[in-house]
């Protein structure tokens, strides 16, 4: 099992902000399985970008932007922040592998993210003006994020502002700052969902954080023979 998950990993990486610091974030790796330790049929990674995507400086605040709501009107993704940590889920329109880590986090046993009220999803739509069809057709598929703010990127503001390294691009906040953050996978979202769920359920920052990278580094670890 531990094989399973750490060949899903791979490519996966988390970085931890130290708080409210402004201090360069602590980065940690997991290290990819060689070619044959690596499971087949992994759904590849959907970059929202290209060239030198990865050496970007993760944020450590989040960007302001604009995106639309399900109402049709426009608004600040400040106006959506909550005090307690919650997520912000980036994703697109079309997307399997977004599909398949909202699929897990709609199925979470944690409350606040399987009903969506720690969770803010932005669409980035394949149109080139606001259509709120097209949002509600990606919240018909997870009948059970009933209480998500679920907002509309058409125009690209939210990519430019939070310059995701991949699609799905999960953040974790407390308040306005970026803790963390995970990229599109390749492989079972389902840790994901744990950390998610590990960030929420905490209330202290620091705990949370720890918790976070451990179930990275736990999932690496071989199991012993």
């Amino acid at each position: 099992m531990k094989l399973r998950i750490a060949a899903a990993l791979f490519g996966l990486f988390v970085y931890v902000s130290a708080g409210a610091q402004e201090s360069a974030p602590l980065v940690r790796h997991v290290t990819p399985k060689p070619e044959s330790a690596r499971l087949t049929g992994l759904a590849s990674v959907s970059t929202a970008e290209s060239g030198g995507l990865h050496n970007r400086e993760p944020l450590h605040k989040l960007p302001s932007f604009s995106a639309v709501q399900l109402n049709g009107k426009s608004a600040d993704i400040a106006s959506f922040k909550q005090s307690s940590h919650w997520l912000l889920l980036y994703r697109r329109e079309n997307c399997a592998p977004c599909d398949r880590l909202q699929t897990a986090l709609a199925a979470s046993d944690n409350a606040q993210i399987k009903g969506g009220a720690a969770l803010v999803i932005v669409v980035a739509d394949n149109g080139k003006s606001q259509n709120t069809n097209r949002l509600d057709a990606v919240r018909a598929k997870f009948s059970t994020v009933t209480v998500a703010t679920w907002l509309e990127d058409s125009q690209g503001a939210a990519l430019k502002a939070l310059k995701p390294r991949g699609t799905p691009m999960l953040y974790a906040l407390s308040g306005d700052r970026i803790q963390w953050g995970l990229p599109g996978l390749q492989g079972d979202p389902a840790i994901v969902e744990k950390m998610a769920s590990a960030w929420v359920n905490s209330a202290d920052l620091t705990a949370a954080q720890t918790t976070a990278a451990a179930a990275v580094n736990n999932a690496a670890t071989p199991a012993p023979h």
